[in-house]
């Protein structure tokens, strides 16, 4: 996707001091935003350009895959999602999880060790997940991957208490996105 290594100095960005001034990582950080940014915008300028020439079936991508419009047909106007709803958004979370398999938002935790290891991420590693560079939310279907190789939330007593939380606002805010994205 061409984000090798920026999304390295945004992370580090959001977590240095505010000072933004060129040789700082915030500054760095707010470039590599910049930059990511650049490449979304590209991919919707296109698509907007093919479906206004009929180059582009409205069902061709992600967005238009998802199953969020089939649910905004089901409400009324201003109705809620239910929790009906946001068990019906299987493949949306599997786009989400492919998201944070590929760009965790934590590069980790800071825990005391009890015993010497060695610290490999799973998340990229061909043995557990073919093609690791590759976004592909199908891999994450039927009984996904194999236990403790995706750990978005840690796993077993030290999981997340939040994970389902942060599961039910990332796919509320899909919806909202994809539902109101023109």
């Amino acid at each position: 996707m061409g984000w090798e290594g920026k999304d390295e100095l945004l992370a580090s960005g959001i977590i240095s001091i505010p000072i933004n001034l060129p040789w700082t990582p915030f500054n760095c950080g707010i470039k590599a935003s910049n930059l990511i940014r650049k490449e979304p915008r590209a991919i919707i300028k296109q698509r907007k350009v093919d479906l206004a020439e009929e180059k582009a079936s409205p069902t061709q991508d992600i967005l238009s895959h998802m199953e969020q419009m089939e649910i905004a047909k089901s409400k009324a106007p201003g109705e809620l999602l239910n929790w009906d709803d946001i068990q019906k958004m299987k493949y949306s979370w599997n786009v989400a999880c492919e998201v944070l398999r590929l760009a965790p938002p934590l590069q980790g935790a800071f825990r005391e060790v009890i015993n010497n290891f060695i610290a490999n991420s799973t998340h990229r590693s061909a043995e557990y997940f073919p093609e690791p560079k590759k976004f592909d939310p199908t891999r994450l279907e039927g009984d996904g991957p194999a236990p403790y190789t995706f750990v978005p939330f840690e796993g077993g007593p030290m999981m997340c208490p939040g994970k389902e939380y942060a599961r039910l606002e990332i796919l509320v805010f899909m919806h909202n996105l994809l539902k109101r994205f023109r």
